[in-house]
């Protein structure tokens, strides 16, 4: 799809590696070292993001509060990146060892 590659190549030319397409993570690979996208920093922002997910989604009772949650989460959204899928997996599987 030509519509596609031209987003893809629009964002590699921001250094932006990484795009999400619903569940899916296409990663470019950027031919340099990228050492400011694998911080430390980085890696905590995506967790923090995780964190706030989850006791936003154990407090909101009603589904007005999820809905102002979700938007509230929305505003705060970092970009794609596979710190999310690891994050979001950990949660996903340390919720069912629970359950």
């Amino acid at each position: 799809e030509p519509a596609v590659v031209h987003c893809l190549r629009r964002r590699y030319q921001y250094d932006k590696i990484y795009t999400s397409t619903g569940p899916i993570l296409l990663a470019l690979n950027p031919f340099k070292h990228c050492s400011s996208i694998y911080s430390e920093s980085m890696m905590k922002k995506y967790w923090d993001r995780g964190e706030k997910s989850m006791l936003h989604s154990a407090s909101a009772s009603s589904s007005e509060e999820k809905k102002s949650d979700e938007h509230m989460l929305e505003e705060a959204e970092l970009p794609p990146h596979v710190y999310s899928i690891a994050d979001n997996t950990f949660r996903l599987m340390i919720s069912k060892l629970e359950d």
